[in-house]
């Protein structure tokens, strides 16, 4: 019990929702690590089942200082991971490195988000961010065409001048 709410079992963590229904956090691991909001009474296999959605919820933390200094190996690697356009967006910040750790790190909260809904193997290069009026937005354009009709990527991402740090919720019908 925490503050007189259930927890769940081995976890301090809150689970709301009484025995008749209600939503809960489920943080048992899986083999992808990612947890995954369920209703009650649904598969822990692949994500949750809510009002007809299946919902799965990554997050990810990123060093701003990895994203310093770039050298030729680092571009390579940038080339790789991110789009020309969020290269660009981040670039034109006036601190990159703290732009491209935000951005990587929703990459992989959407990685993982969408990991526990789907089998497959997936690449952070699979998820591009965009910002619309300065909110990101990520969007699937990885080559698994079944996966583009009816999968909706939210995400949110918050930075400090050491860390980024960001949470996505994929859902799909």
């Amino acid at each position: 019990m925490v503050g007189g709410m259930k927890t769940s079992p081995g976890y301090k963590t809150p689970v709301t929702g009484g025995a008749k229904g209600g939503l809960g956090i489920d943080f048992s691991s899986n083999r992808r690590g990612p947890a995954s909001i369920l209703a009650k009474g649904t598969s822990k296999r692949r994500g949750g089942k809510i009002l007809g959605f299946r919902i799965g919820v990554g997050v990810d933390i990123e060093r701003v200082e990895r994203f310093m200094g770039v050298s030729k190996a680092d571009i390579r690697l940038l080339t790789r991971v991110f789009s020309e356009r969020e290269r660009a967006y981040c670039r034109g910040k006036a601190d990159p490195a703290v732009h491209f750790a935000g951005t990587f790190a929703a990459k992989e909260a959407a990685l993982k988000a969408v990991s526990s809904l789907y089998k497959g193997n997936f690449a952070v290069s699979d998820f591009v961010v965009s910002h619309v009026r300065g909110a990101p937005q990520v969007r699937y354009s990885g080559k698994n065409s079944y996966m583009h009709d009816g999968l909706s990527i939210e995400v949110s991402v918050s930075h400090t001048a050491e860390d980024a740090v960001a949470m996505a919720v994929a859902m799909r019908t």
